[in-house]
């Protein structure tokens, strides 16, 4: 499966209260996601529904919340705090475990994402516009990276975990991906739904945008290019005789660079995986199973 893109779905309205929408992140023992209320240092908790669930204060001096992302090597729910240039780290309770502090130069961030395919926390600078890398293991720090001139003004991110990709919010109404190896990949457009975007978070098969002009979530589908092989038909052959070359079906979807292979074919026959040609005599008399498989890089 590859991802091709996103698609608008709907707006929903917030919980009330919930006026000074800013970060959000997904906290998966609950199946929550949790959206910060810069107003009341609170987090608003949805199901993946988008239906309110209940609210909570975040920890002691996390004042001004840009973003959440769940941690999963430490089972922590980390928080990036503007005010205080610092990561809060909370369990799926909110209950504190610590903090860490940014980097020099990490002064404005404005969300954060665990690339957890690399163990890897990045923090979102705004001005001057970077990724700043941070160790998951201990939080500290690695290095930062300039983001594309395409992104102007980064407020938010998230790690997609089919994509294997790091999806940075730009409040210019894009999404600007990047890979493992910090390479930039093009960005995806949002609607026109949008008057000031904060933060994103990937959940299941969606990505929720909030929005906190419109006081909404605004979610998308992430669609994708499904895999497909169609089986090929019953072959009849006789025994003894040169069989006239045979193309199997060729795959659909994917990224595209496919390898095939057969198993189980009848003594005497061949299969070519670059051409898809079955060819041959079988020597034989009988009635055989053969499993045609194709995966996908």
């Amino acid at each position: 499966m590859s991802i091709t893109g996103i698609s608008y779905d709907a707006a929903h309205d917030l919980q009330s209260g919930n006026s000074t929408p800013h970060g959000a992140g997904w906290e998966p023992s609950a199946q929550h996601v949790w959206i910060a209320n810069n107003a009341d240092d609170a987090v608003y908790k949805y199901n993946a529904s988008v239906a309110y669930q209940s609210k909570a204060s975040l920890p002691s001096g996390f004042t001004q919340p840009r973003g959440f992302c769940w941690v999963k090597s430490r089972s922590e729910m980390w928080g990036v705090d503007t005010s205080q240039n610092r990561i809060y780290r909370m369990n799926a309770s909110l209950v504190s475990q610590g903090t860490y502090n940014l980097t020099s130069g990490n002064t404005t961030p404005e969300g954060i994402l665990s690339f957890d395919a690399i163990g890897e926390v990045w923090v979102i600078n705004n001005s001057p516009r970077r990724i700043y890398r941070y160790r998951a293991s201990d939080g500290a720090f690695i290095a930062y990276f300039a983001l594309d001139a395409a992104i102007s003004d980064p407020r938010g991110g998230t790690y997609q975990p089919e994509a294997e990709e790091a999806w940075i919010l730009d409040q210019t109404d894009t999404i600007g991906r990047y890979n493992r190896n910090r390479q930039y990949l093009g960005t995806y457009a949002l609607s026109s739904t949008h008057t000031y975007p904060r933060s994103c978070v990937s959940v299941g098969a969606k990505l929720w945008v909030v929005d906190n002009g419109i006081d909404k979530v605004v979610t998308y589908d992430i669609n994708t290019d499904t895999l497909g092989l169609t089986a090929p038909a019953t072959l009849n052959y006789r025994s003894g005789s040169a069989i006239a070359t045979e193309t199997l079906p060729a795959a659909t979807g994917g990224a595209g660079d496919y390898t095939y292979s057969v198993s189980a074919l009848p003594t005497g026959l061949a299969f070519n995986s670059t051409t898809r040609h079955l060819t041959g005599t079988p020597t034989a008399p009988g009635t055989t199973s053969v499993t045609y498989t194709v995966t996908d890089a």
